[in-house]
């Protein structure tokens, strides 16, 4: 169980960074491609929030497969000859 948390957490965490660098590159897209027709205004305060909650969301999915494996038990759960 131990181990399937850590991977948990870092599975949760490389999503973390992937969708910030996702989000801020999306947004300089949407930028240069529509500068002229559309400014877009940026705000700080949410962001904590948004992290902890995309955190606590990728971690409750991790959880969720690390109850299922443990439940099937972890060989057979990990196997891909279902």
């Amino acid at each position: 169980m131990n181990l399937l948390g850590r991977e948990s957490v870092l599975i949760a965490a490389a999503g973390t960074i992937a969708g910030i660098v996702l989000t801020f590159a999306a947004r300089g897209i949407v930028t240069v491609a529509f500068s002229p027709y559309l400014a877009l205004s940026f705000s700080i305060w949410p962001l904590p929030g948004a992290l902890l909650g995309l955190f606590c969301a990728l971690m409750l999915g991790g959880m969720l497969g690390a109850r299922t494996a443990v439940r099937q038990g972890l060989e057979e759960a990990l196997s891909y000859q279902k």
